[in-house]
C-alpha cells in the first residue's frame, strides 16, 4: 500500500501539472497583466467572459506574448514540449472565435498605447479586442517552429536576417508567418497593446519578399476574416477532421492555415504531430511556414 507520503508528493505533482494546462487572461501572471481591467470601460459583460475563458496552454505562451523579464524569461524546450500542443492550438482559435462573437458591440474594445508601452497616452480609437486572441494565434505558430535538427528556433535565438538562403528554415518561418497571421501587426510592450513600428514593417517586408523567392505561399489563417465569421461563414472547419488526431504518427503532417478546401488540414512542411505533440518543422518547399515568436520581442529591440 503506498504511503501518504507517496501519495502527498503525487497529488502535489498532478497539481503543478494541472496548473500549467490552463491559463487565463484574466489573471495577472509574472508575464502578464492585460486583464479585462485594461479593456474598455464601456466593454460588455459578455466580452469580459468571453476575454475570461480558460485556454488549455502552458503559462509560457504568455511569456512568448508579453514578457518584459529579459534573461528572467528564459524557456526551455521543455517548457515548449508543453505549450506545443494540439489541445493548445485548438484552445486558442476557440478562444479567439469567442471574442470575434462576443466582442462585437459597440462599446467593446482593447485600449492601444500610443507611446511604446510607457507613457500611458493612448490611441483615439481602440483595437478589437479579437486582436488579442490574434497574438496568442500568431504567438503559438511563431514560438512552436524547428530547425532541420529539430530544435526550436526560440530556443536558438538567432538574430532574424531579412535576406537569407532558402534552407534557414527559422527565417523562413519566421517571416512567412509574420506575413499570413495578422496578430503580427501588434505586440505587448510593457504590458500594454501598441502596434508594430513602420521600422518593423518595412524591414519585415525585405523578409516577405525573400521567403516569396524560397516559395513561401500567401494563405489566409483561422479566423483571420472576421466579418465572414460574424456573416456566419467559417474559414477553417473546426470539426474534429479538422486536425490531426493525436494518436497519428509522427511523419503525419498538417498546415496551421486554411486547410486544403474541404476541412482537412493540408500543406507539406507544416504542423507534425507526434503524439500530443504540435511542432512546425519547416521546409523550404511550397508551404505555410513558421517561427520562433520570442524573436519578435528580443530581435528589433530598440528598432519600433
Amino acid at each position: 500500500m503506498p504511503s501518504l507520503r507517496y501519495i502527498y508528493f503525487l497529488l502535489l505533482s498532478l497539481s503543478v501539472h494541472l496548473a500549467h494546462s490552463s491559463i487565463t487572461l484574466d489573471q495577472i501572471y509574472p508575464d502578464w497583466s492585460f486583464t479585462t481591467a485594461k479593456l474598455l470601460p464601456t466593454t460588455s459583460s459578455a466580452c469580459k467572459a468571453a476575454y475570461r475563458a480558460p485556454i488549455a496552454c502552458d503559462e509560457t505562451l504568455l511569456g512568448q506574448a508579453a514578457s518584459m523579464r529579459g534573461s528572467y524569461f528564459d524557456p526551455t524546450p521543455d517548457d515548449f514540449n508543453r505549450t506545443c500542443t494540439l489541445s493548445c492550438r485548438d484552445s486558442i482559435d476557440n478562444f479567439l472565435l469567442g471574442l470575434i462573437k462576443s466582442c462585437s458591440s459597440s462599446g467593446d474594445g482593447a485600449p492601444r498605447d500610443i507611446g511604446f508601452g510607457n507613457t500611458g497616452v493612448y490611441e483615439p480609437d481602440a483595437d478589437p479586442v479579437h486582436v488579442v486572441g490574434w497574438i496568442l494565434q500568431y504567438t503559438f505558430a511563431q514560438s512552436c517552429a524547428r530547425d532541420s535538427q529539430g530544435q526550436y528556433c526560440a530556443v536558438l535565438s538567432r538574430a532574424a536576417n531579412n535576406e537569407f538562403f532558402c534552407n534557414d528554415k527559422c527565417n523562413l518561418q519566421f517571416y512567412t508567418h509574420a506575413h499570413n497571421f495578422p496578430g503580427a501587426h501588434w505586440r505587448f510592450n510593457h504590458y500594454v497593446l501598441i502596434s508594430q513600428s513602420s521600422w518593423w514593417e518595412n524591414y519585415f517586408i525585405g523578409g516577405w519578399h525573400t521567403a516569396l523567392a524560397c516559395g513561401a505561399v500567401e494563405e489566409n489563417t483561422r479566423y483571420a476574416d472576421v466579418k465572414a465569421v460574424l456573416a456566419g461563414e467559417k474559414t477553417t472547419k473546426t470539426t474534429a477532421s479538422a486536425v490531426p488526431s493525436v494518436s497519428a504518427s509522427a511523419s503525419a503532417s498538417a498546415s496551421y492555415g486554411s486547410g486544403n478546401g474541404n476541412g482537412q488540414p493540408g500543406g507539406a512542411g507544416g504542423a507534425t504531430t507526434g503524439g500530443n505533440l504540435v511542432t512546425f518543422a519547416g521546409a523550404p518547399d511550397k508551404s505555410v511556414q513558421t517561427s520562433g515568436g520570442k524573436r519578435l520581442r528580443g530581435l528589433f529591440a530598440g528598432h519600433f
